[in-house]
């Protein structure tokens, strides 16, 4: 499930103002899964070149400082007023990843550690959101494999013979929600494999699985903020 926008202007500057005054650790080859090094502030990740930050809304938040996260909370409550969620499984804990504009993440899956249900929100950049079949360890896709558009003879299924969807996301404030079949058998990733061309603009380019874009069409990268939302057992 796709929305453009579902965020204002006011509010999308009302969060990267407030993520911009989080706590910056020094950099760390810590596993994500260590998540307690990583909440309410930002953590740059190594081995990831990118910079995240954790909350999990199952805690009380009684401290004034931390107020700023009731804009999280907001969220939540909207993404289960749209059935996003259902309320037996409401979101309560977010992942925020900042992405330089040359950045990706590797395919992967979320795991068994959360509802089978994810709904990412953009703020900055567009960029392509692609789905791969779930391959066994061992397969390159797993391994990180990504589209490469340097060879334009080259065909967008015999690149990645996995891929078997993609959609652009814009950084106007869109939602992305995926669950069931796309969250338990197919992993999610972002390309790190891009083209800076002369006037240094970071672009890449729609497959034919693309389903919001015709394939070829430019998509320009820029500095960008996801805000994913689960729900965590």
């Amino acid at each position: 499930y796709y929305i453009s926008q579902c965020l204002s202007e006011e509010y999308m500057h009302s969060i990267s103002s407030w993520l911009s005054t989080l706590p910056q650790t020094t950099c760390t080859s810590t596993p994500i899964d260590n998540e307690r090094n990583h909440f309410g502030k930002w953590t740059s990740l190594k081995h990831a070149q990118r910079n995240v930050a954790l909350f999990d809304l199952r805690q009380d938040d009684d401290d004034d400082s931390n107020n700023e996260s009731h804009l999280l909370q907001n969220i939540c409550q909207y993404l289960i007023d749209i059935r996003a969620f259902p309320k037996s499984h409401p979101p309560n804990h977010v992942l925020i990843n900042e992405y330089h504009p040359t950045g990706g993440i590797m395919p992967h899956t979320d795991g068994p550690n959360y509802y089978n249900r994810t709904a990412t929100i953009s703020i900055g950049g567009d960029v392509l959101f692609k789905f791969s079949k779930r391959q066994q360890y061992g397969n390159s896709i797993d391994k990180g494999q990504t589209i490469n558009h340097d060879d334009d003879d080259d065909d967008d299924n015999n690149q990645n013979p996995n891929l078997v969807m993609e959609v652009k996301l814009n950084g106007k404030g869109s939602l992305i929600v995926f669950t069931d079949d796309a969250y338990l058998q197919h992993c999610h990733s972002i390309d790190d494999r891009v083209d800076t061309l002369c006037n240094q603009d970071v672009v890449e380019y729609a497959s034919d699985k693309c389903v919001n874009l015709k394939k070829g069409e430019e998509v320009k990268r820029d500095h960008r903020i996801s805000l994913t939302f689960r729900h965590k057992y």
